[in-house]
């Protein structure tokens, strides 16, 4: 849906051909691209930083973030060969759910025709990622419990319990260490304060007003996300009425006659 609604997937990007057709050598690259990324974020291999992986940043959608702390990675690694062996091993398909789960995000990462994959786009990760982390940390614990001698256990189960306090307590910190509303997002987000704090009361206190909106890159139908989801139904009146034309590609140069010919009374850019 996401994907779709802004037409940024990769079988819209793709037909970019002067007689509409698909772009194969291009959708070839992008894939290639996108899975390169991919494994980088999920394996944790994007960041310099090891401890301090921002994991409250969700929103900034740059090609460096990692989707969870880079020293989980091996629980997460062991968590993923540990499904699948006891799945095959006990014939319990249920047991590969998680690794199954983790397709959906995988699917909509590689179907990114513009843009990157980034932790908007992989936030259904999340979950398959963190249930094998803790799969994986309980198979270990418990393949080294069954072979340890009882003094043994009893120590290494106090281990095992501080791990995980130490883990929850740095996840915790991380969390609210950093900041999470940036300028790219929240309530700082230049799109949301552009039509919460000018382009809203602009319209209702001109309704006849001309306005030529545009709102962020990439020039595309699509790009105007924000004025759609908050303007609703009245945006979309006011688009089939003329009085609100979005700035595309397409229309560049007829918003540029149009300018000169002192056509809107108002141009409001929403760019972050």
């Amino acid at each position: 849906m996401y994907f779709y609604a802004r037409g940024e997937n990769l079988i819209s990007v793709g037909r970019r051909l002067p007689n509409g057709g698909y772009d194969f050598a291009f959708i070839a690259h992008k894939l290639n691209e996108n899975f390169h990324l991919l494994f980088k974020m999920i394996i944790g291999l994007n960041e310099k930083a090891f401890w301090n992986v921002n994991v409250a940043r969700t929103m900034t959608p740059i090609a460096d973030v990692v989707l969870y702390p880079k020293f989980l990675v091996p629980l997460f690694i062991a968590g993923l060969v540990y499904s699948l062996a006891h799945a095959y091993k006990q014939k319990r398909f249920i047991l590969a759910m998680p690794v199954l789960l983790l397709l959906p995000g995988l699917v909509a990462n590689m179907m990114s025709g513009m843009g990157i994959p980034n932790l908007t786009r992989s936030i259904m990760l999340l979950v398959p990622i963190y249930f094998l982390i803790t799969y994986g940390a309980y198979s270990l614990f418990c393949s080294i419990y069954t072979i340890s001698s009882d003094r043994l256990r009893a120590a290494f189960s106090g281990l095992f319990a501080l791990f995980v306090g130490l883990v929850s307590a740095y996840q915790v910190n991380n969390y609210f260490h950093y900041e999470k509303d940036t300028i790219y997002g929240g309530k700082n987000n230049a799109d949301m304060v552009m039509y919460n704090e000018f382009l809203e009361p602009y319209m209702a206190g001109h309704p006849n007003s001309r306005i030529l909106y545009h709102e962020f890159g990439p020039f595309d139908e699509w790009s105007y996300v924000v004025v759609r989801w908050l303007g609703g139904k009245r945006v979309q009146t006011m688009r089939e009425e003329g009085k609100l034309v979005f700035l595309t590609n397409n229309n560049c140069a007829s918003m540029d006659r149009l300018l000169k010919q002192g056509y809107f009374d108002i141009v409001c850019i929403g760019f972050s």
